[in-house]
């Protein structure tokens, strides 16, 4: 595994690791708050028909109680940090506790060689939908959406321990979905464990114009720039209204006017992206300022055949097992607690609803007994 970390002031601040697919376990996708938030719009900033008049956007509804409250507050609660993820269960407040990945001790110690990065537009933001063998429901959508006869670009597990970018339609089956590959791909549905919803920015080493995947930005400015500054208490500057009108007739009308603004010549954002490309014999994880274009450029020169991105500004991280965090007294022993961030965002928010967690071969700590290094100078 190689991880670089470029921090070069106000020239560079990104992030690239590489994982070969041989030292890679299992790859795991992790969403406590799942059976909640299917029954939640996520974090919106179009209207809905049961939204109250005059709630100002983004707003979110908290799906038990049925109540609207300005900004994420109706979701928040199904967010929790890295760590907690980790743990055997996970709670939230007035509910039982869900099963969580089991990748740490009584102490909260790693037990695995673990790399987790964010997946937060799950949970979030519409049209991100995802699927697991092991959940229920199996298939993960925001209230309302409608997922038939979309194909939708998937970054897949398979029960073998693979990971790969595959195109996806989802079909009801019973009381679920079940999902399809295109016809005559040489794997099968079955041997699906979990996939998640990225805009796929490389496909087979040629980068995806923007004009096919501008609509699957739901959080429009990772696309577009937008001089937003409020100049004053109750008014919003010009671009905030014009960022609010680009979401009115949401979703019908959401594609035609991000390609108007295209044609337009809105100047791009180049956003600060979390995304994951694939080769054969590799992973590859970039966190980069860049448009989405870039990214993709970006990953097809770490050796990606595809690459997709999963978050972006402030959800973006990277954790890793090795790295210190604190020392605890069990009784008459000190250990030292390992695993955390070294890689986020300036204006990173710990709490995540969603994130992967993947699992790298061998043991999470290795100690090198004393006298087995020599070092020689000439």
């Amino acid at each position: 595994m190689e991880v670089t970390v470029r921090m070069i002031h106000g020239v560079a601040f990104d992030l690239c690791l590489v994982i070969p697919k041989e030292e890679l376990e299992q790859c795991l996708l992790s969403m406590p708050g799942w059976e909640e938030l299917v029954h939640s719009y996520g974090y919106i900033r179009h209207r809905v028909p049961d939204m109250p008049d005059g709630l100002e956007l983004p707003a979110s509804q908290d799906p038990e109680t049925g109540q609207w409250f300005k900004g994420d507050r109706g979701i928040r609660r199904y967010k929790v940090p890295p760590e907690e993820h980790l743990e055997p269960t996970v709670g939230f407040e007035d509910r039982s506790a869900v099963h969580g990945l089991n990748l740490v001790d009584e102490h909260g110690r790693p037990t695995h060689r673990l790399i987790l990065i964010g997946n937060r537009n799950l949970g979030n933001n519409p049209g991100f939908v995802a699927w697991h063998s092991e959940k229920s429901p199996r298939l993960f959508h925001l209230k309302g959406e409608n997922v038939q006869g979309r194909t939708f670009t998937m970054l897949t597990s398979w029960k073998n321990g693979d990971l790969s970018i595959e195109p996806m339609r989802f079909k009801p089956d019973g009381g679920s979905y079940k999902p399809y590959l295109p016809p005559g791909h040489p794997r099968k549905e079955e041997d699906i464990l979990w996939c998640t919803f990225g805009q796929q920015v490389l496909r087979k080493g040629k980068i995806v114009p923007i004009e096919e995947i501008v609509d699957q930005f739901y959080d429009i400015r990772h696309v577009f720039w937008f001089p937003i500054h409020p100049i004053g208490e109750r008014r919003c500057s010009p671009a905030e209204e014009e960022l609010a009108r680009i979401y009115e007739n949401y979703p019908s009308a959401f594609r035609e006017k991000a390609l108007g603004e295209l044609r337009a010549g809105r100047p791009r954002s180049r956003y600060l992206h979390n995304a994951v490309g694939i080769a054969p014999d590799k992973v590859i994880i970039l966190q980069r300022h860049g448009t989405v274009e870039e990214i993709g450029h970006w990953l097809r020169e770490k050796g990606a055949e595809d690459g997709l991105i999963l978050d972006n500004g402030g959800s973006v991280f990277t954790w890793a097992w090795w790295a210190y965090r604190d020392v605890i007294r069990v009784g008459d022993k000190r250990l030292v607690r390992t695993g955390n961030v070294i890689f986020s965002a300036p204006d990173w928010r710990p709490e995540t609803v969603s994130l992967i967690a993947f699992v790298l071969r061998g043991p999470a700590r290795h100690v090198e007994p004393s006298g087995t290094i020599a070092m020689a100078m000439v």
